[in-house]
């Protein structure tokens, strides 16, 4: 069961017409319960994982919060425990390959077994989520939870298991004991988001997957022109297919009457990569921040270290996408211009359109090169292995307009319908800034924000893709 789908959708209204008439206690029971047929929709048996991580994760909080000693060291078991499960199921096919490969070169040849399971869905973002709750409850942010249907909600909650937001349990588990009912307000705001979503997804990323899974599995017999607007489509893909997945999980969340928080604001229009990473995927930049980066020192540290630990921070959320080595690659490319433009001295500007033409030069070069080197990167994100990413990279070079090529597949019509769809989606971006669509469609007049209305819903209907395409984040 997947967002993009007529049986989530109808999942969806039944629990959000339940919720509506239930008290917080039973409202509680009957969304966990929820939530687990939810995950287990999409994998029965990774159910149990996900119910071992709630269980250590409860225990372990109310014990750090019941002892005065050893609470380091119960942190610390906690975290290892979470951190091999997590790497046994997402990274030992990857290591024992890799090892093998190593020891194979050295003349060494051990058949290491290799496991054929699926990746349980969600699991990076559950175990990090675990893992922020048990370092809050250790550092006194915030106090143990004691209700154990409250706390496995909080981890199970289906709006956010699959891929995000990377909920702080000081921010979302109170939320459970707030008195629920009809809200009208907050039930258009929800299907503003969901609506919102599924264009981004149905009509636009969607559309652009088909030409680039085409581009880069035929790569080898292409050059710069169809290479190059197969990188500027996955850019603008994965952030439709992300971003659409995260309003649809905060519009869900909002029809059962709790909020999510925001995950992306206009991340593309970031003037360097701090900036960049301040916009994009907020909560897991947050989470590295706050529970890798700081803890490392910070900007507390010489430089050596400071450059280390960046680097350290980057390449580990590189690999925390997925087992390969493109994902590394894809990492460390966003550390290295990191630190590049940090001692180059380019810091965010405050521009908001009321300068002189010198700074909107200033800042549109620099927001310029800074999406250039976002979208190339994420040819290592797309990429099946390194061998692919560097053969694209070196046909990018290769001067070719390929015309036939992308007339075949994609075709005048869906270039146009694509064209009409992304202005839209920029023209929105760029007029509602960082503020929420719904409190930027609150502000408009009647007839605008139903104009907004008929427009999305009507190519969402006629042109979306309705063949239920995973979204790009479920597989991490």
């Amino acid at each position: 069961m997947v967002f993009n789908s007529i049986h989530y959708l109808l999942f969806l209204v039944a629990a959000a017409a339940i919720c509506s008439l239930l008290r917080p206690a039973h409202r509680n029971m009957f969304l966990l319960a929820a939530s687990y047929f939810f995950y287990m929709s999409l994998g029965p048996a990774y159910a149990l994982l996900l119910l071992d991580v709630t269980i250590v994760c409860y225990t372990v909080g109310i014990m750090i919060g019941d002892i005065r000693k050893h609470k380091k060291s119960i942190l610390s078991a906690c975290i290892t425990l979470l951190l091999m499960q997590f790497v046994f199921f997402k990274y030992y096919n990857f290591l024992a390959d890799s090892i093998g490969r190593m020891l194979l070169r050295s003349g060494v040849n051990i058949d290491i077994p290799v496991f054929n399971f699926l990746l349980p869905a969600g699991i990076s973002f559950f175990t990090l989520q675990g893992i922020s709750y048990c370092v809050d409850v250790y550092k006194g942010r915030i106090t143990p939870e004691k209700d154990p249907v409250s706390f496995a909600l909080y981890m199970a909650f289906f709006p956010k298991l699959v891929a995000g937001p990377i909920e702080r349990a000081g921010k979302l588990i109170p939320q459970f004991s707030e008195p629920g009912g009809f809200d009208s307000d907050r039930i258009w705001r929800g299907l503003v988001l969901i609506l919102w979503g599924l264009f981004k997804k149905m009509v636009i990323a969607d559309r652009l997957a088909v030409y680039v899974a085409s581009a880069f599995g035929s790569y080898a017999e292409l050059g710069s022109g169809a290479l190059l607007l197969a990188t500027y489509c996955f850019t603008y893909q994965i952030y439709c297919d992300f971003s659409g997945y995260t309003d649809i999980a905060r519009g869900s969340a909002k029809l059962l009457g709790f909020d999510l928080m925001e995950n992306f604001r206009n991340p593309y229009y970031a003037d360097c990569p701090q900036e960049f990473w301040r916009r994009w995927h907020i909560s897991l930049s947050t989470w590295f921040r706050d529970y890798l980066y700081i803890p490392l020192g910070g900007n507390k540290t010489g430089k050596l270290f400071w450059t280390f630990n960046i680097m350290l921070v980057f390449v580990l959320s590189g690999l925390w996408h997925g087992a390969n080595w493109t994902f590394i690659a894809w990492g460390a490319v966003h550390g290295v211009f990191f630190v590049i433009f940090h001692f180059l001295g380019f810091k965010p500007q405050k521009y908001n359109g009321h300068v002189d033409m010198s700074h909107f030069f200033s800042h549109a070069a620099r927001v310029f090169v800074t999406f250039n080197i976002t979208a190339f990167a994420w040819v290592f994100f797309r990429a099946p292995n390194m061998t692919t990413a560097l053969g694209i990279f070196q046909k990018i070079t290769v001067p070719a307009l390929n015309i036939n090529f992308i007339m075949a597949e994609m075709g005048p019509r869906n270039i146009a319908l694509i064209f009409v769809a992304v202005s839209i989606a920029e023209f929105v971006g760029i007029r509602k800034g960082f503020r929420d669509l719904p409190d930027w469609l609150s502000g408009l007049p009647t007839a605008s924000r139903w104009l907004f209305y008929i427009i999305v819903s009507f190519l969402l209907l006629k042109c979306g893709a309705y063949n239920e395409v995973k979204f790009i984040y479920s597989q991490f």
